[in-house]
């Protein structure tokens, strides 16, 4: 099997193949059901991040590749 992960807290062998902000949605909830969790599955570059980013109060980090990692910095 090819995957990545021993790199995500939140992933085991059962959600492979399942999208990140479903499966963080769901283990956040688990920890906490009162909290209103609102999920984005988007494409962020530094052009849409600013409008996109502002709105947000808090940010899970899901992403693999470095250049998006420095934009959500």
């Amino acid at each position: 099997m090819n995957s990545s992960i021993n790199r995500q807290i939140f992933s085991s062998e059962s959600n492979v193949g399942k999208k990140k902000v479903c499966v963080l949605q769901k283990e956040c909830a688990l920890i906490n059901n009162d909290i209103n969790i609102t999920t984005y599955d988007e494409y962020i570059d530094k052009y849409y991040s600013l409008e996109f980013l502002s709105s947000c109060d808090l940010i899970i980090d899901a992403v693999e590749n470095s250049s998006t990692k420095l934009i959500l910095k």
